[in-house]
């Protein structure tokens, strides 16, 4: 089964794995709306990291995502559903090393990859929830 479609006749079609994620990012209104409205950049990007997360089996810990970043730097900034920092540290394909920015509260980073590792960051702030 091929997670995350890509419609190449219709490239602004949303795939079905996107449903309940997308609303209200930017302003722009509901799931679809956003998904066609996001530049090519943006819906490159997205489909990127979400089949990489689908390969990882970490597509479940998605939410409702709040920005996706494109050209300078490929990334995605999402609630989770599930203590993505348990999953985490209990797999042997992540490590808290080096994943760590100075403005973070901590990260993981994909093992045992060259060339675009998943890299997750979370800033935790004092009173509030996890970001």
């Amino acid at each position: 089964m091929s997670l995350f479609r890509f419609d190449a006749e219709d490239p602004s079609s949303m795939p079905a794995e996107f449903r309940g994620k997308l609303a209200g990012m930017y302003g722009w209104g509901n799931d679809q709306e956003v998904y066609a409205a996001l530049p090519e950049d943006k819906r490159a990007a997205l489909l990127l990291i979400a089949r990489r997360l689908g390969q990882k089996d970490l597509w479940k810990a998605v939410g409702r995502i709040v920005n996706v970043y494109g050209v300078g730097g490929v990334g995605l900034y999402f609630a989770a559903l599930i203590d993505l920092e348990s999953e985490l540290r209990g797999r042997r394909d992540f490590t808290p090393r080096f994943a760590r920015h100075r403005d973070n509260s901590g990260g993981f980073l994909e093992r045992h990859r060259r060339h675009a590792s998943l890299h997750f960051l979370y800033i935790d702030r004092l009173g509030a929830e996890r970001e």
